[in-house]
């Protein structure tokens, strides 16, 4: 059942606008009533924050994506928030094909249904 949660979170990114281009913005998760924020810029560096601070890299050619995590600040959480970050970040590596329709932005992965 979290696994399907925590998956089900990926088709309900809000884009906080819609510019053009479409991935350089600021996008919010909401999962198990924490918010997750995730951002691109123009650099090809994603950056955001579950518990801790991440940021990575991402490469894009048409709708395939590849996002590179390098790293994160180490704050102490409670069990169940660290194994919620360690499950989203472990979902980043999974993901390869990403949509944008009116305002969400679709992440999809191998093994992410």
């Amino acid at each position: 059942m979290k696994k399907f949660l925590f998956l089900l979170c990926f088709f309900l990114i809000s884009c906080s606008k819609q510019e053009n281009p479409p991935l350089y913005h600021s996008f919010k998760i909401q999962l198990n009533g924490q918010e997750i924020t995730l951002s691109f810029d123009k650099s090809g560096h994603f950056f955001g924050q579950v518990l801790n601070n991440y940021f990575g890299e991402y490469t894009i050619n048409q709708n395939q994506i590849k996002l590179t995590l390098q790293g994160s600040t180490m704050k102490m959480g409670l069990p169940v928030q660290l194994e919620l970050e360690n499950n989203y970040f472990k979902t980043l590596k999974e993901i390869n094909t990403f949509e944008l329709k009116d305002k969400i932005l679709i992440l999809k992965g191998q093994n992410i249904e």
